[in-house]
């Protein structure tokens, strides 16, 4: 009994490891259509000298996507040749360490019990296992990111200076891979802060942050000057932002690129993207202006759909909506998707539960793993949705979710 709790860490990765595996290696993949496929085209052009793709809009040159993901990918493939088994493999890899990231947060900000509770969680969680086998940065950007995290809490426990520096580098890399982590400097200030109390020295710690995120953003600023003329830090957000800043604010309601529904299909489905964003551009602040209500509702539509989905329409063969599957009589692939649902509602309720628990014990450094949280929540209810954006931060709800268990079936284990 001894041995296997010894070595029980190593038992919850192997698990991980092997359930993420069969499902890249034995079960279909989805094709790769919109951004996978944009990701795929870009990474193999790399390998095939094409360089980064950009296109002009009005004489000013777009700088979409940072450079973080199509390296990843061009590095497998400059490996493997153009090989998604590769990718999928490698993804594989990097979600199942999560598992032991969160054994060690949640032992070391609660007790072992949670640690394990969170770790095992996630071992057999179907998100992060349904994105190992895309071409989605949520599995790369996961663990990268839960690095930064994780390094961020030994450097507030430890202050030794390695740690500031690793958690720097590991947020810039983040960043580099998706721009959503930009401004998360601002919630990891005020998460050093309340673990040092000192303006003084946090600003010290932080400044160190930051500078390592300046010099990897660095070579890909001057490659952006370059082609521009502008100082563009990761990416100009004409387009992608006038884009997203329409979705927010639409008063119709729409909060997903779906070009085969109304209102987008008759208005921007035979457009191009660059006549598309001619249209966001002009109409994203006038909604917000003149419909304000319709904003705060699609908000509240927006919070819902983040935290509560059956991540179901990324596994191929069961992309169909409730709806479609229920007008087709189809009630097998619509049990599993409410199963899906169903169980992700359960994860996500014992997280809420675990951060209300764990008030009896609050400590400063529980903010840590709390800011990714809130900083995801609050970007993709007041900005932007996408269910998949909830990935990151799953590490850190199973964390509470783990002190939500722990609290129902052993509340004495949470007093000690």
């Amino acid at each position: 009994m001894r041995k296997i709790k010894k070595y029980l860490f190593l038992i919850i990765f192997t698990f991980a490891i092997i359930i993420r595996l069969l499902y890249v290696l034995a079960y279909p993949q989805m094709p790769l259509l919109n951004d996978p496929a944009g990701y795929d085209k870009t990474g193999w052009g790399l390998v095939n000298g094409k360089g980064f793709p950009v296109f002009t809009l009005d004489n000013e040159v777009i700088i979409s996507r940072p450079p973080g993901y199509p390296l990843f990918l061009a590095a497998i493939y400059g490996a493997s040749g153009h090989n998604l088994t590769a990718v999928r493999m490698f993804q594989s890899l990097a979600d199942a360490l999560v598992c032991l990231m969160i054994l060690y947060l949640g032992s070391s900000l609660f007790n072992a019990a949670v640690g394990y509770a969170g770790a095992v969680g996630y071992a057999f969680y179907f998100p992060p296992i349904i994105f190992t086998g895309m071409l989605y940065t949520e599995s790369l950007y996961t663990f990268i990111f839960g690095l930064s995290i994780l390094f961020l809490f030994l450097a507030v426990k430890s202050k030794r200076m390695k740690y500031w520096l690793a958690c720097g580098v590991f947020l810039g890399l983040a960043t580099l891979i998706s721009t959503r982590s930009l401004y998360f400097i601002f919630f990891a200030a005020t998460a050093v802060f309340l673990n040092n109390r000192s303006l003084s020295g946090s600003l010290k710690r932080i400044a160190v942050i930051m500078l390592c995120m300046l010099i990897l953003f660095a070579p890909w600023t001057a490659r952006n000057y370059n082609k521009t003329g502008k100082f563009i830090l990761l990416d100009n957000i004409g387009s992608s932002g006038s884009s997203l800043l329409w979705l927010a604010t639409n008063p119709q309601g729409v909060i997903d690129w779906n070009m085969s529904v109304e209102p987008l299909k008759s208005r921007f489905a035979h457009l191009t993207e660059e006549e598309r964003v001619k249209i966001f551009k002009k109409e994203g602040l006038s909604n917000l202006k003149q419909y304000p209500f319709a904003y705060v509702r699609n908000s509240l539509k927006r919070f819902g759909l983040f935290w509560f989905s059956s991540f179901s329409y990324h596994i191929y063969g069961f992309e169909k909506s409730f709806s479609a599957l229920w007008q087709e009589r189809n009630f097998m692939f619509l049990l599993f998707k409410l199963f899906l649902f169903g169980l992700n509602a359960l994860f996500v309720i014992l997280g809420f539960f675990g951060i209300w628990a764990s008030r009896r014990i609050w400590k400063r450094a529980h903010f840590i793993i709390l800011a990714p949280v809130i900083y995801f929540t609050l970007i993709d209810t007041f900005y932007v949705v996408t269910p998949r954006h909830q990935v990151p931060i799953i590490p850190f709800v199973m964390i509470f979710a783990g002190v939500g268990i722990i609290s129902i079936l052993k509340p004495e284990k949470m007093n000690a």
